[in-house]
C-alpha cells in the first residue's frame, strides 16, 4: 500500500490522469513480474571489482543474474545514491533508470569534495571504471526496459524462477550522472529513508550497517529535499508501528 499511494498508478508526483488511466489498463494486463516491479521498483547496484564467483558485497544478497558484470538486488530507498554507487531502478510498466554517482572508481581518499588531487595513473583508472560502470548501468536498463529478464530470481514463494518477459510498447529507458536534471526521475522513485533513525536504516538497507552518524548526517545533509513520507513514518502516522525486520530479497 505505501508503494501504490506514492507510486505511478497514484501518486500526485507522476503524470497526467490521462497517462495514468493508460498506466492502469497495462497494468491489468501485465505478467505478474512486470507488474510487481510496476508498483514497488528494484534496485540492483553495480559493483564491477567484484568476482562473480566469490559472492555478494551486500549482506543478504547476491549476483541475481549469474554473470557478469555484477549487479546486486537492493530495497528501493534513496539510500542507494551514494556517490561511489551505480544502480538500476527497475520499474516495470514505467521504465527502468540508470544513476551514476559522482565519485565511481575514486578511491575514498581522492573522493570529488576533497582537495587531494589525483595521479595521472589513478585519474586514468578512475575513468576507465567510471566507463565501465555507465555501460554496465546503460546495458542493464535497456535489457530490462524492453522486458528482458535474465538470471535466477526468487519468487514470492521462495522458489527460483527464470523470468522472460517482454513488454509493448517498450517501456522507457535512461541513464543519469548525479546531480543532472534527468536524475531527478531516479530520486523520485526511490522511497526516503535518509531520515530514519540509525536502526530502522540498518533493518532496511543492509550495506549502511556500520556506517558513523556523522556518515549518515553527511548523506542527509546532501539528499534532495522532500515532503514525502519515509515507510516507517507513514506506518505511524496510521497508528502502527511497523516491525524493525531485516530485509530479504525475497524477489
Amino acid at each position: 500500500m505505501y508503494h501504490l499511494r506514492r507510486g505511478p498508478m497514484l501518486g500526485v508526483g507522476f503524470g497526467h490522469d490521462d497517462e495514468k488511466t493508460t498506466a492502469r489498463l497495462a497494468f491489468l494486463f501485465a505478467s505478474h513480474d512486470v507488474a510487481y516491479r510496476s508498483l514497488a521498483p528494484v534496485v540492483y547496484a553495480w559493483n564491477g571489482e567484484r568476482d562473480v564467483r566469490s559472492g555478494s558485497p551486500f549482506p543478504g544478497t547476491e549476483n541475481v543474474f549469474g554473470e557478469e558484470p555484477f549487479f546486486a538486488k537492493l530495497p528501493a530507498l534513496d539510500l542507494a545514491l551514494a556517490p561511489h554507487s551505480a544502480i538500476v531502478v527497475d520499474h516495470g510498466l514505467f521504465g527502468a533508470f540508470g544513476w551514476v554517482g559522482r565519485d565511481v572508481g575514486v578511491e575514498p581518499g581522492e573522493a570529488s569534495g576533497d582537495a587531494t588531487t589525483t595521479t595521472t595513473s589513478s585519474g586514468a583508472n578512475a575513468n576507465a571504471t567510471r566507463e565501465a560502470a555507465v555501460e554496465a548501468v546503460t546495458s542493464l536498463a535497456t535489457r530490462l526496459a524492453r522486458g528482458s529478464r535474465s538470471g535466477s530470481r526468487s519468487d514470492i514463494n521462495g522458489g527460483t524462477s527464470t523470468a522472460n518477459t517482454s513488454v509493448f510498447p517498450a517501456p522507457p529507458s535512461l541513464v543519469a550522472a548525479e546531480g543532472s536534471s534527468a536524475a531527478r526521475r531516479v530520486v523520485c522513485r526511490l522511497a526516503p529513508a535518509h531520515r530514519d533513525a540509525p536502526h530502522e536504516q540498518d533493518a532496511r538497507f543492509p550495506p549502511v550497517r556500520g556506517t558513523s552518524l556523522e556518515a549518515r548526517r553527511a548523506f542527509a545533509a546532501r539528499a534532495p529535499p522532500t515532503e514525502e513520507l519515509t515507510f516507517f513514518q507513514w506506518m505511524r502516522g496510521l497508528g502502527v508501528d511497523a516491525p524493525v525486520t531485516p530485509w530479504a530479497p525475497w524477489r
